[in-house]
Formats: structure tokens, sequence, C-alpha cells
């Protein structure tokens, strides 16, 4: 990776470049996640095993001790604490005590860089910042019970600065380092500070994280004698039913690259921050109260920084809880802004819609879903319905701000800029809001990368991160993008005049933390390999993708994309993660013989670049009356390669 400590202007957008998630609804990818969309489905479960169990904490009076007036929540479907700490080094007494936040931070931040196209090396010493928004402090409270019997570990397992600290550590990166807790909008303020921070120069890109985790029955009790939880344990966004919030978990992470570092690097581009901004709402009727002033204000502010006008967004996410306070007055400060721009005719009327409905509010983690939904839209050029909206709700005066609610699965108006808006704020007044581009509203020549991803090679517990790809919106898993320069393996290539003929066969290779991960890997790519282009999967899997210590290659037709299975490939490979030295030593002239490069010539980066050097000779004044390949073939006398004037530039040629 390219490397700048210089400062840039407060104006240059910051590239999203990768994501990972684990999402309620069995969401393990961005795919994932917009199939859960487009579809309207939802991650609401009955809180249970591995957590707590809502039998012994339900009543339906809230005001009751000890209880919560809630059943459930939107929850991750796997268990959080499942981890494989070998693949990242780390011994099972440090794991045992740790916050499983931040295992699965670990996990998300390895496929948000490998989702980018960065292997394990390509990090490691780079100035990437990790910027982390956490809200639930479940683990400490639940370890602050017996303080009497620590762990050895249990500092580090259960303090919240290690979420962003640990990430820092195991992949090796130097720039700043930190963990951020403003309630709701904790993700968004570290989108703040990660775009000021790269902009500042001091760090090139960013690890943006945000995590949260439901496990002790504590705080879900305490919000709900807050009265801010909903008792049908759903968010009710825009609808008349509005009532509270529903809790959901959630761990994820987004890659940024500075715009110009990414397209340096050849990074996939998957949108643009244009604009992000900070503040708070001072003094309201209520700490908990939100503010419509303070919100307009907040938008106004990332507008202005960004150099934007109003009239050219086609989409607000909401923060859109579903509370009875909450959403009239978010809508409220949407058209304070954006009213005096539209024209009031449902074609010009700004869409509007929430991700709440379908993964509950993530609170820490919210504006880091609700900035991944808006990447996807703006990629796959369609809105995703606002679900559960069945009757609007009375208190929100839609008209008067000029929006309209996303209701039915749309695609993105032709006329219309692929811009959108995020909002976020947090219970105790912060709010923070983002500007999201898709990237060739800034780069309009930028052609969109391939998309491959093979499943990652994390095993947790036998559970496996198996995410092969196919694209966005196709139903099937995860997504990583290679840039469209990838070399031809499987088309014809002209070099310098010549056309390199290519073989039938492509050479795949895998690598994996352990065999049984190796071989889900190759499976789950080959169930969809006839959908991708072999190039760019040749690509990814050669040059984009971490070297790990279980090897092996496959062989597939390049016509048919069929593999090949003779035994050789049925092996597997144990090798070292550390980088090997090796060094080619020829002797010069004196060594030469005939026929010497004959099998060579079966390799045809060997055949392009003897072809080009013939090419180069035979362009001279005085071209020779032979060629280097068929003196290298053995098609001459035996003792012609002997000469001089022979043997050195055939030797140099090799």
């Amino acid at each position: 990776m390219v490397s700048s400590s210089e400062p840039t202007t407060q104006r240059e957008p910051v590239a999203i470049v990768g994501m990972g998630c684990r999402w309620p609804g069995n969401v393990r990818s961005a795919p994932d996640l917009w199939e859960l969309l487009k579809n309207k489905r939802d991650g609401y479960q009955e809180f249970d095993e591995p957590r707590f169990s809502s039998k012994g904490f339900y009543h339906p009076n809230s005001d009751h001790r000890g209880a919560m007036a809630t059943r459930g929540g939107f929850l991750v479907n796997e268990d959080p604490r499942l981890f494989d700490h070998a693949f990242f080094g780390m011994t099972a007494l440090e794991v045992e005590t740790m916050d499983p936040s931040q295992r699965k931070l670990l996990e998300v931040t390895y496929e948000a860089f490998e989702n980018s196209g960065e292997t394990w090396e390509s990090v490691s010493g780079s100035r990437t910042g990790v910027f982390v928004g956490n809200f639930s402090l479940d683990h400490l409270i639940m370890q602050t019970r017996d303080w009497d019997y620590p762990r050895s570990y249990a500092t580090t397992g259960a303090g919240t600065c290690i979420m962003a600290n640990r990430i820092s550590y195991m992949f090796n990166l130097q720039g700043p380092s930190l963990a951020i807790d403003t309630a709701c909008s904790s993700s968004m303020y570290a989108i703040h500070l990660a775009v000021n921070a790269i902009r500042n120069g001091d760090c090139d890109s960013a690890i943006v994280a945000g995590s949260n985790w439901i496990v002790d029955p504590s705080l879900q009790i305490a919000l709900d004698k807050l009265g801010a939880l909903s008792p049908t344990s759903r968010c009710h966004t825009f609808d008349a039913s509005a009532d509270g919030y529903a809790r959901g978990e959630g761990f994820a992470a987004l890659y940024l690259k500075r715009c110009a570092l990414a397209v340096a690097d050849g990074s996939p581009i998957r949108s643009l921050i244009r604009g992000v901004a900070v503040n708070a709402n001072g003094r309201t009727g209520g700490i908990t109260r939100p503010s419509a002033a303070g919100q307009e204000a907040v938008i106004r502010k990332a507008y202005s920084d960004a150099d934007l006008p109003f009239e050219d967004t086609t989409y607000f996410e909401c923060h859109g809880t579903g509370t009875p306070v909450g959403d009239p007055i978010e809508v409220r400060a949407v058209g304070n802004v954006f009213a005096s721009t539209r024209s009031g005719s449902l074609d010009d009327r700004l869409f509007i819609g929430s991700i709440k409905p379908n993964l509950g509010h993530t609170e820490g983690a919210s504006a880091i879903a609700a900035i991944m939904k808006v990447v996807l839209s703006l990629e796959s050029g369609a809105i995703p319905p606002n679900v559960g909206v069945e009757t609007l709700n009375p208190y929100i005066d839609f008209e008067k701000a000029k929006v309209e609610v996303v209701r039915d699965f749309m695609l993105w108006p032709k006329d219309r800029l692929r811009r959108a808006s995020i909002n976020s704020f947090g219970f105790g007044g912060a709010n923070g809001h983002c500007i999201i581009d898709h990237v060739n509203n800034v780069l309009p020549h930028y052609k969109k990368p391939g998309i491959i991803k093979p499943p990652s090679p994390l095993i947790s517990n036998g559970h496996t991160t198996n995410e092969a790809t196919t694209g966005h919106g196709s139903g099937n898993p995860a997504s990583a993008q290679v840039p469209v320069h990838a070399p031809v393996v499987d088309k014809p290539r002209m070099t310098k005049g010549f056309k390199v003929a290519t073989r039938s066969l492509v050479l795949l290779p895998f690598s994996a933390h352990n065999e049984a991960s190796l071989n889900l890997n190759i499976d789950a790519l080959f169930n969809v390999i006839g959908r991708k282009s072999l190039a760019d999967i040749a690509y990814t899997l050669g040059v984009k993708r971490s070297r790990l210590s279980q090897r092996t290659f496959r062989i597939v037709d390049k016509d048919s994309k069929s593999i090949q299975r003779p035994g050789l490939t049925e092996r597997v490979f144990a090798a070292t993660t550390q980088s090997s030295n090796v060094g080619f030593v020829f002797t010069g002239q004196g060594a030469q013989f005939h026929g010497m490069g004959s099998e060579l010539f079966e390799y045809a980066v060997f055949r392009g670049v003897i072809e080009y050097l013939d090419y180069v000779l035979q362009a001279l004044p005085t071209p020779p009356p032979w060629n280097i390949a068929d003196v290298l073939r053995g098609n001459c006398d035996e003792e012609f390669v002997q000469t001089p004037e022979v043997s050195q530039p055939v030797c140099t040629a090799i």
C-alpha cells in the first residue's frame, strides 16, 4: 500500500473500499444484507440460549422489579463466543475472558480487508487507524460480578479501549486507535473521527467498526424502565404503532482510504464519503429528548463542509428508531433542511427509510448498519423498502417535510443523483450526519471492478465464515472486488505485436488456516465459479489473498470452468507463513547448452517475454539472422549456442 502523511483538503472524498459484518437474520456478508433488505425480512428472535432466557425476566408490567416487558430482540444467529483463536495467534487462556465483541470485530475486520483486496501482509505496518463505536458493556458487567477470582487476562478481555487496540495490535496497524461511546451515535462519531484523521494526515486509511452484544439482561431491563423499548420488541419506524425501539446485535467493519490512495492502489471503491459532521443538542427538554434544531444544524454543517447542495440528495436514511417522540422530531428536522429545495410533487420528494425494522436498533453499531444499506443501495441502483409501515404515523407531517417513505422495493430514479444522507443521534444528545455518493459522481470514468470473494478462512469451533460470491443482490454470499486490470489468464494477450497463445487450463491457488476450512473454501468457490470471470478469480486468489499455512491448488478448464482433479491437486501442503527469500543465480556465459530453454516454453509468461525480445532484436538496424526462440528450443546446430554473439543475448534473455 502506498503511504503518505501529507494532509489533504477537508473536502476530499474518503473511499469505502471494504466491508465485513455479522447482523441479525443470518447476515454474514454484504450480499446477505442486501437479500434481507430487498426481500423485507428481519432478524427478530426471542431471548434464549446462549443468552439469557426471556422466561426468567419477562413481565408484561415494565414497572415490575427485576423484569422487562420485552420478550426478544434482533439477534445474530451464531454464538458470538465461537472464535478460532489460533487463526489470530492467540492462546486459549487469553481468549477465555475476552469479550466476544473483540472476537467478532477481529473477524469482520479481517473480512473488510479481504473484501478490499488487501492481505494480512499488505496492511501490516501500515498507517491505518482504528475507530470503534460501542455502547454495550454486557461483558464488563458480567466480569465485575466476581472480582475475587479474576483470570489472568480479565482486564484486557473486558476493557472497552481494547476493542480498538486489539485490532491495531493483531494486524500491526500503526495509525490512531480508539473506542468511542456516544450511545447510539457511537459509530457515526467513529466515522467522523476516521474521516478527519485521514484528511489531516494522521493516517492513510482506517478501520471503522461497531459492535453491540446482548448477553446480560441488566441493560435491557434498565432501558425498559427508561421507557425507550417497545413492548412488542419491534421498531415501528414511521408507523402509527410506534411505541419504542427493539434492541439489535451486530458486529461490522468498514475499511476507508483516502480517495487518491484508493485509486493509486487499484482498490475497489464501493462508495465515497463526501461530508460528515457531529454536534450536541445542548440543553433540551430532557437529556434523552432529541432536538430538531440540533439535528438540523448537524445536517447543514455536513453539507456546508462538503460544499454540496441539498437539492441533489435523493435518499435520506433516518436514525428512525420508532419511538413516539424521536421519529416526528427527526422528520421535522429533515424537512427544515430539504423541503425548501423541493417542489412538493411526488416525483420530487426526498425518499426516506430506516434499516431498524430489519435489524433492530443496533445502538453503538447502528450507523454502520445504515451506511452499509446505503452503499448497497447506491451500488445496486435500487432502494429497499422500509418494512412494517401499515399506517403512517399521524404525528409526523410528511407533507410539510416533502418526504416520501419507501414502502416497496424501487429502482433508483433515473434522473436523480445517487447521493444519500445518513442521520444518527445518541440518547444523550450527541448527533452525527454523513453524506455518501456513488463513486461515479466523483470519478465519472471509474469502472466498477470485477467481483469475486472466495470463502473466508476463519473457523470457529467448526463454524466457518465460508463466503463465496457472485455479487450484490444475486442471492449468494459475500463479495470482494478486484481491480479491472487483472492479468488476463483465460484470454489471448497481445505483447508488442505478438499474440501469446494460452493454454486451456488455469491454475487457482488456495490457502487457509486449516485443512477443513481449505476444503470448505474450495467447495464454496466452485459452486459459483461459472458466474464470474476466471481472470478475476485467478488474479484475486493469486494476488489479493493472504498466504496462510495450509495450501493447495486446483486446475480449471477455462472454457467449461470445470475442475480437473488429477491426483496431485488433491494434496494439501503445509507452508510457513513467514516470507521466504529466494535467490536465482545465473553463471552467465559458459553454462549454455543446446536446447537449454525448450521446456520453459510451456509457460505463457516465458513465451511472451522471449517473443518480445526477439521483436526487439529484429527492430535493430542490422538484425541478427537468428532468433532467441529457435536457439532456446534447440532448433539450430549444437555448437551455435557456444558462439559469443549468440550465447550472451540468449543467456541474458533467460
